[in-house]
């Protein structure tokens, strides 16, 4: 039915801002239906990075890559189970 394949749709996002220290730039990717995971610190992530990177080259604006390497990653959060 028609209503299975709408509840069964995702949207992967990752939102960041760069650099940490003065923001020039916002960054929202958004994976329509991703293929391959679905959270986005799985999927949107290393776009955003790839992103970021090339934006940040194109724009001189010199590397954070102490702060990109030290940063923690967000623990998936599955409303399906309990945090241990």
């Amino acid at each position: 039915s028609h209503l299975k394949s709408a509840q069964a749709f995702k949207i992967s996002s990752f939102v960041g801002f760069f650099p940490a220290d003065n923001p020039e730039l916002c960054i929202s990717v958004m994976i329509d239906d991703p293929k391959h995971g679905y959270y986005g610190g799985q999927t949107a992530a290393p776009i955003f990075k790839d992103i970021a990177e090339r934006s940040a080259n194109h724009l001189s604006i010199p590397p954070e890559k102490e702060e990109l390497a030290s940063a923690p990653m967000a623990a998936p959060h599955n409303p399906g189970t309990r945090a241990q």
